[in-house]
């Protein structure tokens, strides 16, 4: 999980992070880069809800081990809609994108949004 530091909690939803990543919407480059922000807790919460039940891991992290794969996607989608600034696109554009990209967008706003980083976007910064 990236450590929130004091700065973070100020800048809260008003925090930009600039990805490099390619999102190919039937067939259509629409952005090689984006432009992210943290969710706030009203929008974590529905986010959150998609992968019920959480519990704890040892480690303090969310464990959302007991919630199924699709749950975790349409979660990460959802994230990427709420916290995508640019490009702007709806949940229905992300569903057609190709690939994970979706997810891993959505896993990078959880991170930057205080929740742990899930393992999706650990293997995508792995390669």
């Amino acid at each position: 999980m990236t450590e929130l530091v004091r700065e973070d909690i100020i800048q809260g939803a008003s925090k930009r992070v600039s990805l490099d990543v390619k999102i190919v919407i039937d067939g259509k480059l629409v952005a090689d880069k984006v432009v992210i922000r943290p969710l706030t807790y009203g929008e974590l919460i529905p986010v959150l809800s998609k992968v019920e039940p959480l519990g704890l891991s040892p480690d303090g992290t969310l464990d959302a081990s007991k919630a199924g794969l699709a749950k975790h996607l349409e979660a990460y989608g959802h994230a990427a809609s709420l916290g995508l600034i640019e490009p702007k696109i709806s949940l229905e554009e992300l569903y057609r994108a190709e690939g994970m990209v979706p997810a891993y967008v959505g896993a990078k706003i959880l991170e930057i949004s205080g929740v742990a980083a899930p393992d999706v976007a650990k293997k995508k910064d792995a390669n």
